[in-house]
């Protein structure tokens, strides 16, 4: 049975907690919903009003689900929380999702901390030519990760930038080609990848 935390919460008082994922896949969900229903109800009431202008009533339809959408998501944002977040005290850094412990590392032991970033390459969700800026600490085989995504603009302005170790292609290929002045670059390459991988498999697409 998963653990949750009022059943071994040490200290609350000494716990700091930082909130996660503010644009989640509910968010998302709902957006994608009201962009529809809103761009169908604003088609068929034009289209009544106007029944001659059939592709009109189109584009007015589209651009009120625009409308809704974008104010709608704006209040989502700010009143809807993915209950997901980081905790931090003296004994433990967890990934908390409700009151249910998704990953837990002990701060007092060795623990490694990985920081990388990545260009978008095509455009998705993510405008192309922003970034994927990410930190995992990493204890034995577990992973604590978080990310943002930021445009080049805004990569500049982030302090300790020299710290972000651009991460490369597989495909690159001398990537992880190991001779006396790469064994060490592609070490890190590869524990880079490591926890790149756990990122994208594990951690919703909007922390």
């Amino acid at each position: 049975m998963t653990p949750t935390i009022p059943e071994i919460e040490d200290n609350p008082a000494k716990m700091l907690s930082i909130a996660v994922d503010p644009e989640h896949s509910g968010i998302r969900t709902m957006g994608c919903l009201a962009f529809g229903i809103f761009s169908i109800i604003g088609s068929i009431i034009t289209s009544t009003l106007l029944p001659n202008f059939g592709l009109l009533s189109l584009v007015i339809g589209v651009i009120l689900g625009i409308t809704v959408t974008y104010f709608a998501d704006l209040w989502m944002k700010q009143n809807w929380p993915s209950g997901r977040s980081i905790n931090l005290s003296d004994t433990y850094i967890r990934i908390v999702k409700q009151d249910t412990i998704e990953r837990e590392i002990n701060p007092q032991q060795q623990t490694n901390l990985l920081l990388w970033k990545f260009e978008v390459k095509r455009n998705t969700r993510v405008p192309k030519g922003w970034f994927v800026v990410a930190c995992s600490l990493q204890q034995e085989d577990t992973y604590l990760p978080i990310y943002t995504l930021v445009s080049p603009e805004q990569l500049k302005q982030l302090k300790y930038t020299d710290h972000l170790v651009t991460l490369e292609s597989k495909k690159q290929p001398d990537a992880f080609k190991p001779n006396e002045n790469k064994i060490r670059l592609a070490g890190i390459q590869r524990r880079l990848h490591d926890a790149e991988t756990d990122r994208s498999l594990h951690v919703p697409p909007d922390s």
